[in-house]
Parts: C-alpha cells; sequence; structure tokens
C-alpha cells in the first residue's frame, strides 16, 4: 500500500497502518541517525523517540504521500537535537565527531529517489512486487 493511503488512515486512526509506515522507513531513518551519530544505539533511540513524535504530529503531515522525508526530518532533529545536548553535557566526548550526514540537498534526492523506486515497485504484479519487497527492501 503506498505511503499516502497509509499515513491517511494513521490519521484516521489505523494504528496498523502507522505501524506499517514506520516499519517501512524505520531503516533509512535509524542509517541517517547512526551516521550523525556514529552509534547504532543512539540512533535507534533517537528513532524512536521520533516514531512519537510522528504519531503524535500526524495531524500535522501536510502531503501524506512524503511520510518517509518527513519521518527521516523529524529523526534528523530529534538527533542533531540529542547531539547538542551531548556536546554540552560531554563535550570532551565528542570533540573529535564529524557530522559527515547528508545535508538537505542530499535528504531531498533520497527522498525523491525513494519516492520514485516506490512509485516503480507499486506498477508491478502483485507477485513481483511482493517479491521485490521482501528481497530489497525486507532483506529476505
Amino acid at each position: 500500500m503506498p505511503d499516502a493511503a497509509l499515513a491517511r488512515a494513521a490519521a484516521a486512526g489505523d494504528r496498523a497502518a502507522f505501524a506499517a509506515l514506520i516499519t517501512r522507513h524505520w531503516p533509512t531513518a535509524a542509517a541517517l541517525a547512526a551516521r550523525l551519530f556514529g552509534s547504532r544505539g543512539l540512533a535507534h533511540d533517537a528513532v524512536q523517540e521520533a516514531s512519537i513524535a510522528a504519531l503524535t504530529g500526524l495531524d500535522r503531515l501536510r502531503d501524506p504521500a512524503a511520510f518517509g522525508a518527513w519521518f527521516c526530518g523529524i529523526t534528523l532533529n530529534v538527533a542533531r537535537r540529542w547531539r547538542r545536548q551531548l556536546a554540552a553535557e560531554h563535550p570532551a566526548e565528542l570533540a573529535d565527531w564529524t557530522d559527515g550526514g547528508p545535508g538537505p540537498p542530499e535528504l531531498a534526492e533520497i527522498a525523491e529517489l525513494g519516492a520514485a523506486v516506490r512509485a516503480a515497485i507499486a506498477q508491478l504484479a502483485e507477485g513481483q512486487r511482493h517479491a521485490v519487497w521482501l528481497f530489497y527492501l525486507q532483506g529476505l
């Protein structure tokens, strides 16, 4: 099911639709946060907090088809806020960290590419779509 349909259902209170959206976009959000932190544990915590923020702020999502980019943006905002807090509390531990994360142009390109890939997958026959989803997106 496309992000737009899932996001509309989630906004209407469908918890399964929201779970499907988060499951679909979790790996990308976690990878972006991990690049910022250099720590998978902190990245997963940031994505978890971003999931809660997305759930409580779903009514502010203007374009349901852009849920993935919106969610990744929330995750990066959470990660950046945490990183600033960590830097203020423990400057010596973070002194040699480099951002290394993608900037706004790269994030926009990732979002556009993701939308194009999802659109192409959606046009496949059901069996092919399922096989592509399992193999390429779920790693099975």
